[in-house]
């Protein structure tokens, strides 16, 4: 089965997940079925729910299944979300479209920032567009 995060994040130098925060949160096992990569990218929330928005995070880890990130917005579990994690800053970025759904939202004590797991239900590769550009 090709799992195109885990190799991404091989290519991109990421290590496995080490921390055992990122396994486990607040007393709850281990439910992942795949392997997970610490990666920092760049994420944006564009549809939450039935609305529009345009919230901005940095993810913690992805793997073949889901993204975990943290964000100053708070999400409701089980609500569906479309969101885009950019992996390069190169221009034109190269940029993973998604939908999913919100699978878990804790907030963290050490920055106020949510911590959000979701899922990769359909995703799509593409490159974004340079400002101004037609």
């Amino acid at each position: 089965m090709f799992k195109p995060f885990a190799a991404m994040a091989i290519a991109s130098h990421a290590v496995p997940s080490q921390n055992p925060d990122s396994t486990r949160l607040q007393g709850l096992s281990e439910k992942r079925r795949t392997q997970r990569y610490e990666l920092v990218l760049g994420i944006q929330i564009v549809v939450f729910g039935t609305l529009a928005v345009d919230w901005f995070g940095k993810t913690r880890d992805i793997g073949a299944g889901g993204v975990r990130f943290a964000i100053q917005n708070r999400l409701q579990v089980g609500t569906a979300i479309e969101y885009i994690v950019t992996f390069s800053s190169d221009a034109p970025a190269v940029q993973i479209y998604c939908t999913g759904d919100v699978l878990r939202c804790v907030k963290n004590p050490s920055d106020q920032s949510y911590d959000v797991a979701v899922t990769i239900d359909r995703y799509a590769v593409g490159r974004s567009r340079r400002a101004g550009a037609a």
